[in-house]
């Protein structure tokens, strides 16, 4: 309808003999049409949508190329809704501002999500990252249960690597997730773990520096922050506004307990509190992984102070040998365990089970 609006305004204004030119005003709506299209048009097509949720929508794009008419570079951008003020701009920003920080810890880590670029654009924000092409891990476990009774305890083990690996880079950067949980791990094509969106996420301790009345001299203090993520998942002492690393590792604990169990989480009542009073008597169907179990039950730890550091799930034995394995033999995660995976990261310890 503009084009024809357009075209109508040309034979209107030419007069007898007048090239068939638009005028330069009409030259100039024209223009201002294109330079309406936003970047992400530009830059993008769509493809899918991955997801939607408070922040707004996940979207799978394919990137437009002017060498190449179909590009097959595929990325997720994750464009959160309209602006609703200077705050709410302020505080989605801040998920920009903790994957910037990531980067500039080190780059690239194999599990964490890649970050690419961020702007904005009619007071919305878009987030580009890699895009994982088998989704969340909540899907992946989700369509696993529906077949298969549980994961065999190699697969568990193998994502007990990826997933402390991770989170051990973004707690050694000063990060807190604070919303750690299946729907928030992704799966690349070849089966490996990545920890991803960072909207509720901290950088840790949380501090600001301000000058002292008496003598005019900087300080730092600690600065409050209310932030609570997936009630599911989430730690008992966050209820109580006390945060810090070891509410994430409670969070992967109850991550690792479903997977290892093919449980559905309780999302409250008595079953919800039991699993945060170290009360696990109604979920059977792990006895026969003691090690992995036990490990489970250090990361829920009731009191956060005595609660495994990610560091020592890093550490564990059980973990340091299957990550060496894996590094040796290149065996993602989701790889068909090799007969002797089992053997070797449990066999040291006396238990072999296959």
């Amino acid at each position: 309808m503009r084009r024809r609006l357009l075209n109508f305004l040309v034979l209107l204004l030419r007069g007898p003999g007048t090239p068939a030119t638009a005028p330069s005003f009409v030259r100039r709506l024209s223009d201002q049409s294109v330079e309406r299209v936003g970047y992400f048009e530009r830059a993008f097509e769509e493809v899918d949508e991955l997801g939607s949720g408070e922040f707004g929508k996940v979207i799978k794009v394919r990137a437009r190329s002017r060498t190449r008419p179909r590009s097959e570079e595929y990325y997720a951008v994750k464009k959160s809704k309209r602006f609703e003020g200077v705050r709410h701009r302020l505080r989605l920003r801040e998920e920009v501002e903790i994957l910037q920080h990531l980067n500039a810890c080190g780059g690239v880590q194999p599990n964490v999500l890649t970050f690419v670029d961020s702007w904005e654009e009619d007071d919305v924000l878009y987030i580009q990252t890699e895009l994982c092409e088998l989704g969340n891990f909540a899907r992946f476990l989700w369509e696993f249960g529906r077949v298969f009774p549980r994961l065999d305890e190699g697969r568990i083990w193998k994502i007990m690597v990826d997933l402390s690996s991770g989170l051990q880079f973004i707690h050694e950067a000063g990060v807190i997730h604070l919303d750690l949980k299946p729907s928030n791990i992704f799966v690349t094509g070849s089966g490996r773990f990545k920890i991803g969106d960072f909207g509720m996420a901290s950088i840790w301790p949380r501090t600001r520096t301000r000058r002292t009345s008496d003598d005019d001299q900087l300080e730092t203090e600690s600065v409050g922050f209310e932030r609570e993520g997936d009630k599911v998942y989430l730690a008992p002492e966050v209820l109580q506004g006390r945060y810090g690393k070891a509410a994430d590792v409670f969070s992967f604990g109850m991550t690792m307990l479903e997977t290892a169990s093919n449980m559905v989480v309780p999302d409250q009542g008595e079953a919800w509190l039991r699993l945060r009073r170290e009360d696990y008597s109604q979920i059977d169907s792990v006895d026969d992984m003691p090690e992995l179990f036990g490990l489970i039950q250090q990361m829920m730890r009731a009191d956060p102070e005595m609660r495994i550091p990610v560091e020592n799930i890093c550490g564990h034995p059980v973990v340091a040998r299957a990550r060496e394995w894996m590094g040796q033999y290149n065996e993602p995660p989701l790889a068909p365990p090799s007969a002797e995976f089992l053997c070797d990261i449990l066999g040291r310890m006396g238990d072999i089970r296959m």
